[in-house]
């Protein structure tokens, strides 16, 4: 992990949790402007004629605003549900700020690695003995959103409970590093917090981003415009030398609903739209 605090990592969004919160905003606030759109197309429906020639094209324009409304959902439920997981250890290990190097090889996703969607709204896994009809369908439709995320993708962020002997389980935020055996769900995965922070790329001119607009907590859509750390094309090891600097490094992003305003934003405030 980078010698910088989280604390200089999120020195202005706040703490991972606030990260992972200002996230789901993101979310919500993509889903409410795709609700608009979706009734939107709905009264255009009610008011056409049945004999309208463009009535077909209507019908697709209102199932994509249906879509894109569901896929919002789907991002804010998984978001939540990391928070649920991060918060959990955060209470867990509130007395204990030293931490463990944490690295399991070769995971059963069915026993410790759960992806962040697998969780229920109290942090816990499910077990379905003695639990109401109801609460069993729900789960059902749990479990099938979870089947079609697999397998899952190198570089996912997902929950994991630490194995341990005894005591209270133990869940931290970490990320896939490739798939072991797929049949069994099983993954080679790693502490979030080990991972390099410096992304890969830069996200090029005109790359559809979320990013936290100067002097608020809330990261809104924006496209990038010019700037960043320039990390492409160079030698990782020294780029590492030079991490908190690069990450610090300014893009110019345009912010939607923004007018044409420039904003500039640090690097390691820009993440990638979902």
């Amino acid at each position: 992990m980078s010698s910088r605090t989280r604390t200089e990592r999120g020195s202005v969004a706040g703490s991972e949790e606030m990260q992972v919160w200002q996230a789901v905003r993101a979310q919500l606030r993509g889903l409410d402007s795709a609700r608009s759109a979706s009734l939107a197309g709905y009264e255009r429906l009610l008011r056409a004629s049945p004999d309208a020639k463009n009535l077909d094209s209507l019908y697709s324009a209102t199932d994509a605003c249906v879509q894109n409304e569901q896929k919002y959902i789907t991002g804010a439920l998984e978001q939540l549900d990391i928070l649920l997981a991060l918060r959990k250890a955060s209470s867990a290990n509130m007395f204990d700020m030293r931490r463990k190097k944490r690295k399991a090889d070769e995971t059963d996703l069915s026993e410790s690695l759960t992806d962040v969607a697998s969780k229920d709204t109290d942090g816990r896994k499910t077990r379905n003995s003695g639990m109401p009809r109801s609460s069993m369908a729900g789960q059902s439709e749990h479990a099938a959103r979870l089947r079609s995320q697999l397998p899952l993708q190198n570089g996912r962020k997902v929950a994991f409970c630490q194995p341990n002997d005894g005591g209270e389980e133990e869940w931290i935020l970490a990320t896939v590093l490739e798939c072991v055996n797929e049949e069994r769900s099983q993954y080679k995965v790693q502490d979030a917090e080990d991972d390099d922070t410096l992304p890969a790329t830069d996200y090029p001119v005109g790359a559809r981003v979320l990013a936290l607009y100067p002097d608020t907590s809330c990261f809104y859509w924006a496209t990038v415009q010019g700037g960043g750390p320039k990390l492409t094309g160079k030698s990782r090891s020294k780029l590492i030398k030079r991490e908190n600097e690069l990450l610090h490094a300014p893009y110019s992003v345009m912010f939607y609903d923004d007018g044409a305003d420039i904003k500039q934003v640090p690097a390691y405030l820009v993440v990638e739209h979902p």
